[in-house]
């Protein structure tokens, strides 16, 4: 991912890689029984990726890339009304 430090594919060497082959056959994949998914590629890489990822080795998300995608998946389940919201009254 761009911005990141860490598993940084020299497209010199592999010019025919692309890095979001595996989000892409995912959500495509996905799409097809109507099954939702969020593609998080693109929101990561406008939020300089480096800032979302542990370092020293971790590259798992941090606080700020775990709020990130959880606002993000937030965002899909309102707009797509994938939850009913209980109220009092139920």
């Amino acid at each position: 991912m761009d911005g990141y430090d860490l598993g940084q594919i020299d497209e010199g060497s592999y010019p025919t890689c692309r890095r979001t082959t595996l989000i892409d056959t995912v959500s495509t994949a996905a799409a097809r029984p109507g099954i939702p998914a969020v593609n998080l590629w693109k929101m990561f890489q406008a939020h300089r990726a480096n800032t979302l990822y542990f370092h020293s080795g971790d590259q798992h998300w941090n606080d700020a890339g775990q709020a990130l995608a959880a606002q993000a998946v937030a965002d899909v389940v309102i707009s797509q009304r994938l939850m009913r919201i209980k109220s009092d009254a139920d």
